[in-house]
């Protein structure tokens, strides 16, 4: 686990997947449920979306709450004719609990992700958002990607994502997001 003081109330903090404690899922998990209430009855099982994060950045408060958090996904995915592969920290399951908005910790936090996914040799960061966030996450620096992306359903078929998702890269290591069409290799994240 690496921290970074973030002053007398809060710490951002960088932890792996398995050193995450039921204690603090459970802390996760009640933020997310704050923060999406329409998916309450999936954020109280479990605190990722449909493939398990490696890692999580998250902002804790000195009382233990989460007060932010970001969960990233590395999996290899395929890009164009060529099927380029490229190696993806994968986004998802961002919030800041509301109370808390405006003070730039999803900045902070995305920028403690992408240099955590640079340290681990990751090509690019890649993200799903509604329209109306992207120019949230274009401030941050990524990139709108215009082109079809593939994930597998249930029984592993190629199905496109859904029509309301754009993509957004986050190029890393020196290297650009090749074009084309991006098959995923497995679910959404």
């Amino acid at each position: 686990m690496k921290q970074e003081d973030r002053g007398c109330d809060a710490n951002l903090t960088v932890i792996d997947e398995k050193d995450i404690s039921e204690e603090l899922d459970i802390a996760i998990r009640e933020g997310l449920v704050e923060c999406f209430p329409p998916d309450t009855e999936y954020f109280s099982r479990q605190s990722w979306w449909h493939t398990r994060p490696a890692w999580r950045v998250l902002v804790v408060g000195d009382d233990g709450k989460v007060i932010g958090h970001i969960a990233v996904v590395v999996r290899t995915v395929s890009v164009g004719p060529g099927r380029v592969p490229v190696r993806s920290a994968g986004i998802q399951s961002v919030f800041v609990r509301p109370e808390h908005r405006s003070e730039g910790l999803s900045d902070q936090m995305m920028a403690q992700a992408m240099t955590e996914a640079e340290r681990r040799q990751i090509d690019a960061g890649l993200l799903f958002c509604v329209p109306k966030y992207e120019p949230v996450y274009r401030r941050m620096g990524w990139i709108r990607i215009d082109a079809d992306v593939l994930m597998r359903n249930e029984e592993g078929k190629a199905v496109p994502i859904p029509g309301k998702n754009i993509a957004m890269a986050f190029p890393l290591n020196e290297k650009e997001f090749p074009i084309g069409q991006i098959d995923l290799e497995g679910p959404d994240w």
